[in-house]
């Protein structure tokens, strides 16, 4: 079993796999989280690009932090 990365080892711009490895959940719903609106992701073509310090801050909105 592969053991789980560091939140430190992530890229700053992440495909949709590795936001699902790094939020712990299927890559499926990785997928339906880049199509929901108000989602920070960038599509190139037919391609998805998470950027990690958008995400956290999307996160914490999400929690109620901000």
């Amino acid at each position: 079993m592969e053991a789980a990365r560091k939140i430190d080892e992530f890229k700053e711009l992440m495909t949709a796999r590795e936001m699902a490895e790094y939020l712990r959940i299927g890559v499926r719903k990785a997928y339906e989280l880049c199509n929901q609106k108000g989602f920070p992701v960038v599509r190139l073509g037919m391609s998805y690009r998470i950027p990690k310090k958008a995400l956290d801050i999307w996160l914490q909105r999400q929690a109620g932090v901000f």
